[in-house]
């Protein structure tokens, strides 16, 4: 019976990490303009959100930190913009959960109108905006995803993107240093984000464990008469 019960499966944690470090550095590309480097955000969202399907919960709250847990299953969204560090993880071992996902969002844009100037990063005139940081992503024990990237991008379609993205087992980390140069266009759209999302491990159905437990008892059962016979062969 012990040999049958450590044959039996056992729920495996799935996880997903997701984690974002940035900095922006403003650089003058002609100091005899007298024109001062800036950058100023007109409107911007950052928020976290926890979600699960079936539904366990939906957080937008304007904290720094969004955290749910129950037995089984947690996830956690949390976001510093002031100190550049993002970071979403979420985890299940209950196989009723369903898919568990945290996300952290900013956006400083007006997705899908670019071309209506209504973006919402201004960059002064001859400046460089200079994005450094690192993103690192990570998803052990079965089907997970976690990304983390930014994006920028003016009226004309031109884009910097950057996304460190992983699913199932494995990692990913990149350097996320790059420069914009404003080219005359004062108004990008801009945004970054971290996300995870796992899946509970596949549980056998109920006929896998019946043939599991006859093989497991088939084995039990010839290993038992072959001890018997090997006593018979030595007395």
């Amino acid at each position: 019976m012990a040999a049958l019960i450590l044959l039996l499966p056992t729920a495996q944690a799935t996880s997903a990490t997701a984690e974002l470090d940035f900095k922006f550095e403003l650089i003058d590309l002609d100091p005899s303009d007298g024109v001062t480097p800036a950058m100023t955000v007109g409107w911007m969202r950052t928020g976290g959100w926890v979600t699960g399907y079936p539904p366990i919960e939906v957080s937008t709250d304007g904290t720094s930190n969004t955290h749910y847990q129950r037995p089984g299953v947690e996830a956690l969204a949390t976001w510093n913009y002031d100190k550049g560090h993002f970071l979403s993880t979420a985890s299940t071992t209950d196989p009723s959960s369903g898919r568990i996902e945290s996300e952290v969002m900013f956006n400083a844009e007006n997705w899908g109108t670019p071309s209506t100037g209504n973006c919402c990063l201004t960059v002064s005139p001859g400046t460089a905006l200079k994005i450094t940081g690192v993103a690192k992503v990570n998803v052990s024990g079965g089907a997970g995803l976690a990304r983390a990237g930014f994006i920028i991008y003016d009226m004309d379609t031109r884009y910097a993107y950057k996304e460190a993205g992983v699913s199932l087992d494995g990692s990913q980390e990149i350097d996320l240093s790059t420069t914009w140069v404003n080219d005359g266009r004062s108004n990008v759209s801009f945004a970054l984000w971290t996300f995870t999302s796992a899946l509970p491990s596949p549980v056998p159905e109920p006929s896998a464990l019946v043939l599991m437990a006859a093989g497991s008892a088939a084995l039990a059962w010839r290993l038992r008469g072959r001890r018997r016979a090997v006593q018979r062969s030595e007395a």
